[in-house]
C-alpha cells in the first residue's frame, strides 16, 4: 500500500477482497454476528416437552424468530439498546438454567431463544451495514468453524454436549456481552429508510436467492438427517475443505460469484442423489459432497446478502430481511416438514425431484442474474476500498452544510478520495465517463470547489500526487 493510501486509511485490492481490510481496532463489531449465531445454536435443542401439540424445539424457533421480527418495527435508535437488553437477559437466563433450574422448564429455554433473537437482530445489522467484505467473510468462517469443530466434532463425535451447552455457552455469552458493551453508539450508522437511486432496486434479488437457498438446504437436511445416512467423518472433513476452498476462491481467484452459487446448487443436487442410493460407496461420496455444498452454500449466500444490504444501505432492506427470516423460520420450515411427514415413504424421491426443478430454474435464470446481480459492484468489486471512515464525515458534511447530495454524488464523493481514475470510477459504477463528469460537476458546485484536487485538500487532508 502506498504512503498516500496509508495516510487515508485505505486498502485497495484489485481482486476485490483482502484480509488486510479487517479493522482490528474494531474487533467488537467483527465478533458480534458469529457470537450471536453460536450462542443461540449451542442451546437450541429438544428437551422432550410439548405444549399445544408442538415440541419444545419448535417453540424455541418461534421465540427466536419473534424477537427477530421485533426489529421490523423498531425505530433505528432503539436497535442497539434492544440488543444490549437482550444480551443481559440471555446471560441471566443462562446462569439460572445452569445453577437453579431443572432441565425441562420450557419457559426458560423460550426466554433464552427470545433473548438470542434480540442479540442476533443487531448481529444482522452489524453484518449488513458496519462490516466490510473481508470482515463479513471472516465472521462467516468463524461460524462455520464452530459448526465443524464445536458441533460435528466436540458435540457429536466426542459426546461433549453437556460441556458445549453450559461452559462453552457461558464463554460465548460473556464474549458477546463484552463486544456489545464495547460498541460505541456513535459508530452505529444512521440509515436512510428507502434507497434514493434505482440502482438499489436490484438488491431484492438477494432475498430470492436466500429463499431458494433455504428451500434446497431444508430439502437436503430432511433427506439426509431424517434417514441418518450421512457419514460424520467424511462430512466434517469436507466442511473443512469447503472453508479452505471458499477462502482460496474469494481471496486468490477472480471468480464470478454466480459460478460459486451454481457450484453450490449442483453439488447439493449430486449429494442428495448419491445419498438416496443404497451403495456404501455412493453414500460416502454423497456425504463428502454434502459437507462441501452445505458449508460453501452458507458462506456464499450470507456473503451475498450482506453485500447486497451494504449496497442498499437502507433500513428498509434490514426490516424486510428480518421479516423474511421470521417467515422462513415460523411458516416455511414447519410447513415443509408437515408436508413431507404426510407424504410417507416417497419423501426422498420427491425432495430430490423438487431440488432438480429448483436447480434447473436457477441455472436457467443465470444469465439474467448475471446481468442484474452478480456483476454489480457490490459483488465482484473492481476496488474493495475501506471507506467506512469517510461515511460519517460525509453525513456530517451534508448536514452541517445543508447539502442535498444524490445517491450517485455520495458515491462519487467517496470514490474521489481514493486513487481511482475517472475511467475506473465509471467502470466501477457501470456508467459512462460522461455521466461521471456530469455528476462530478454537480458535486463540485454543491461543495463550493472547482476540482478534485480541492476536494482532496479540503476533505482528505492531502493533495494528489
Amino acid at each position: 500500500m502506498s504512503e498516500r493510501e496509508e495516510q487515508a486509511g485505505l486498502a485497495v485490492n484489485k481482486r476485490g477482497i483482502s484480509f488486510a481490510n479487517i479493522r482490528y481496532q474494531q474487533w467488537y463489531f467483527v465478533f458480534l454476528f458469529p457470537l450471536a449465531i453460536i450462542m443461540g445454536d449451542v442451546r437450541l435443542l429438544d428437551i422432550g416437552v410439548s405444549w399445544l401439540s408442538l415440541d419444545s424445539f419448535v417453540w424455541e424457533l418461534i421465540a427466536y424468530s419473534a424477537a427477530v421480527l421485533l426489529f421490523f418495527f423498531l425505530p433505528q435508535k432503539r436497535i442497539l439498546p434492544t440488543a444490549k437488553a437482550g444480551s443481559v437477559l440471555i446471560a441471566l437466563v443462562l446462569l439460572y438454567q445452569m445453577f437453579l433450574m431443572p432441565d425441562d422448564q420450557l419457559w426458560a429455554y423460550l426466554l433464552y431463544s427470545f433473548a438470542d433473537g434480540l442479540c442476533l437482530g443487531f448481529g444482522f445489522f452489524v453484518f449488513f451495514f458496519i462490516l466490510n467484505n473481508a470482515e463479513r467473510l471472516f465472521s462467516l468462517i468463524l461460524v462455520e468453524l464452530y459448526f465443524v469443530i464445536g458441533v460435528d466434532y466436540l458435540w457429536l463425535t466426542l459426546d461433549l454436549g453437556a460441556f458445549m451447552m453450559n461452559q462453552a455457552a457461558f464463554v460465548f455469552v460473556l464474549c458477546f456481552l463484552l463486544c456489545i458493551f464495547f460498541t460505541p453508539k456513535e459508530q452505529v450508522p444512521v440509515l436512510a429508510f428507502k434507497q434514493e437511486s434505482t440502482n438499489g432496486e436490484k438488491t431484492w434479488f438477494s432475498f430470492v436467492l436466500y429463499a431458494l437457498y433455504m428451500v434446497v438446504e431444508l430439502l437436503a437436511i430432511y433427506l439426509n438427517y431424517d434417514t441418518s445416512i450421512v457419514e460424520p467423518i467424511l462430512y466434517t472433513s469436507a466442511s473443512l475443505l469447503a472453508i479452505l476452498l471458499v477462502l482460496w476462491v474469494l481471496l486468490t481467484l477472480r471468480v464470478n460469484a454466480l459460478h460459486l452459487w451454481n457450484f453450490f446448487l449442483v453439488l447439493s443436487l449430486l449429494a442428495m442423489a448419491l445419498l438416496s442410493l443404497d451403495s456404501l460407496l455412493w453414500v460416502n461420496a454423497g456425504s463428502f459432497l454434502y459437507g462441501i455444498c452445505r458449508t460453501s452454500g452458507y458462506i456464499i449466500i450470507f456473503y451475498l446478502v450482506g453485500c447486497a444490504a451494504r449496497r442498499s444501505y437502507t433500513l428498509q432492506f434490514f426490516r424486510w430481511f428480518c421479516l423474511l427470516e421470521f417467515f422462513v423460520t415460523v411458516v416455511f420450515t414447519p410447513g415443509l416438514e408437515s408436508i413431507f411427514s404426510s407424504i410417507g415413504d416417497h419423501y426422498n424421491l420427491i425432495a430430490l425431484g423438487l431440488t432438480i426443478v429448483l436447480v434447473c430454474c436457477s441455472l436457467f435464470l443465470s444469465p439474467y442474474l448475471n446481468r442484474h446481480l452478480f456483476f454489480s459492484d457490490w459483488i465482484d468489486d473492481l476496488y474493495s476500498v475501506n471507506l467506512e471512515q469517510y461515511q460519517k464525515q460525509l453525513q456530517e458534511i451534508t448536514q452541517s452544510e445543508n447539502l442535498n447530495l444524490t445517491y450517485r454524488e455520495r458515491q462519487l464523493f467517496l470514490l474521489m478520495l481514493t486513487d481511482v481514475t475517472p475511467k475506473e470510477i465509471a467502470a466501477h459504477l457501470h456508467v459512462s465517463l460522461a455521466t461521471v463528469n456530469f455528476h462530478s460537476t454537480n458535486l463540485y458546485r454543491k461543495l463550493g470547489i472547482q476540482s478534485r484536487r480541492e476536494l482532496l485538500i479540503k476533505y482528505a487532508n492531502h493533495p494528489p500526487q
